[in-house]
């Protein structure tokens, strides 16, 4: 009888848990031994995936493969987006997070942009200096604006940049209202 550094589980099978990086649940892995053919048991449950010892180190390296960094930082990302509350801190996620502008996270960003022009329009000037010093922050702005945004949302928008917009913001008010018109809100 083979010695095994895997410990036996009853059924003639060897067993070991693993911790899987991807999922962050435990899997068990049930090894059929190359030597020992089946186990006693032909029932397959969902719990259990049945392998060969030869295709064993295989899963072992796939199961600890790390998350990727792209997965870890878009999580992040969608986490960040709910505390953006001013134009730096949208800015600031814009810089560290390109990379996840997709699915939740643009809805989450298009959210908070609508937001900010809606209910903080005071503060129209600190986003008027950073899509200045960044008119890539301006695309990003514009390409968020209208994806998800409400009715009132809109109205109060465009209310803003036509009754209360900045000297220096002329430019940036027409395009809010545009956008906003091309998009089909407010009506």
């Amino acid at each position: 009888m083979t010695e095994s550094c895997w410990p036996q589980d009853g059924t003639g099978v060897q067993s070991r848990r693993l911790r899987s990086l991807n999922f962050g649940h435990f899997q068990t892995l049930r090894l059929v031994s190359w030597n020992r053919g089946e186990p006693k048991s032909k029932e397959r449950d969902e719990d259990h995936v049945h392998i060969t010892s030869r295709a064993w180190p295989l899963l072992l390296v796939i199961a600890a493969a790390p998350v990727s960094a792209t997965q870890t930082s878009c999580a992040h990302a969608e986490e960040a987006t709910d505390g953006l509350d001013s134009w730096p801190k949208v800015y600031h996620a814009y810089q560290q997070f390109p990379e996840c502008d997709d699915g939740g996270v643009a809805e989450g960003y298009a959210d908070k942009i609508e937001h900010l022009l809606a209910d903080q329009w005071s503060d129209l000037d600190v986003l008027l200096k950073l899509v200045k010093s960044d008119p890539n922050f301006e695309a990003f702005v514009f390409r968020h604006l209208g994806e998800i945004t409400t009715l009132p949302n809109a109205q109060a928008i465009t209310r803003h940049a036509k009754q209360s917009c900045p000297r220096d913001a002329h430019a940036l008010c027409a395009r809010l209202v545009a956008q906003l018109e091309v998009t089909g809100l407010p009506e």
